[in-house]
């Protein structure tokens, strides 16, 4: 799975989700799924997650997606508190 986010026609960060194993298997089947997240052509990120192959595909992306912003979510946390820290 390819997941782009675009603004203004200029795409911004693309993130590849790749099943670990090819067999589907049943619905209610959970698989770990590698994914990696680059923005603006750098390599940003990469990463695991369970998924139930039965919750679709948008469920995948938004766990991900999910995951992804919480890493820069606590990423810029702690540039605020080293500024801080700097700034004493």
């Amino acid at each position: 799975m390819q997941v782009d986010v675009t603004v203004n026609t200029h795409r911004i960060a693309r993130v590849i989700i790749t099943r670990t194993h090819p067999d589907g298997g049943p619905p209610d089947r959970t698989h770990t799924y590698k994914w990696h997240y680059s923005r603006d052509g750098a390599n940003e990120a990469v990463g695991e997650v369970e998924h139930t192959y039965g919750d679709g595909a948008i469920a995948l992306a938004h766990k991900v997606l999910g995951e992804i912003s919480e890493r820069h979510r606590i990423a810029d946390l702690a540039e605020k508190k080293h500024r801080r820290g700097r700034s004493k």
